[in-house]
């Protein structure tokens, strides 16, 4: 029976079962689970970053995912896990790499999470739109958005909630401090991802158009709050 080769003249069969291919099996599981990873990312905080995405976010997400398994040592190579690793490297990621939260508004903010009741809050300071905001060209006003997740990597299993802020306008008027909150299920066991993100309109007639420029509307992971080690019975 003939064989299968492959156009480096190697057939998929040997690299299957081949034991001088071990390590290219490993990495091939590894990378692999590190893909559905960054595209688990993108379904989750999909309403975030619909308009705060560049090009390579997916490439990008699988890089950080893949140096995220590596920190497993716990496991194998090869069935390492991002469960298992140091899942707080997500922290401070940007979906829009020419767009950063921190380059859009100068104000610090903190966020915080409350296990035990579910409770997620950012407290916003008060500022000065036009001093702090970098709105971009035709903005006439922007939201901020808030969102949330319970989140099993092993299982692609999650619990999202959202909060957006009304249209605020881009001007020289003071705003006030501002807490954004949603609520998880109280004493969740998994990691719990913190998504904060702003976006950009202009107003006509009476209506809100996104500004979709692509160099503006940013969404980060603000916070990362990783599982609570499993309790033995």
């Amino acid at each position: 029976m003939a064989t299968t080769v492959s156009s480096k003249g190697i057939s998929p069969e040997r690299i299957k079962n081949d034991p001088a291919f071990e390590r290219t099996r490993e990495n091939m599981a590894e990378f692999t689970r590190a893909g559905k990873a960054a595209k688990f990312m993108r379904i989750i905080f999909r309403e975030l970053m619909i308009n705060a995405k560049d090009k390579i976010t997916q490439a990008r997400l699988l890089k950080v995912f893949t140096r995220v398994m590596a920190t497993d040592l716990t496991s194998g190579r090869g069935d390492r896990l991002i469960s298992k690793g140091e899942v707080t490297q997500i922290q401070g990621f940007n979906f829009n790499e020419r767009a950063g939260f921190r380059d859009l508004f100068y104000r610090h903010y903190s966020a915080q999470f409350n296990r035990t009741t579910g409770q997620v809050t950012v407290n916003i300071p008060g500022y000065r739109p036009k001093v702090m905001v970098e709105g971009p060209k035709g903005c006439t006003h922007y939201t901020f958005s808030l969102a949330a997740a319970t989140v099993d990597f092993d299982r692609e299993i999650f619990e999202y909630v959202s909060q957006f802020t009304p249209e605020m306008a881009w001007d020289d008027n003071p705003v006030a401090a501002t807490a954004l909150n949603v609520t998880l299920p109280a004493n969740s066991t998994q990691t719990v991802l913190v998504a904060l993100g702003i976006e950009f309109f202009q107003i006509r007639g009476g209506r809100y158009y996104v500004l979709k420029s692509g160099e503006h509307n940013a969404a980060t992971i603000a916070l990362v709050d990783p599982a609570p080690p499993a309790t033995e019975i």
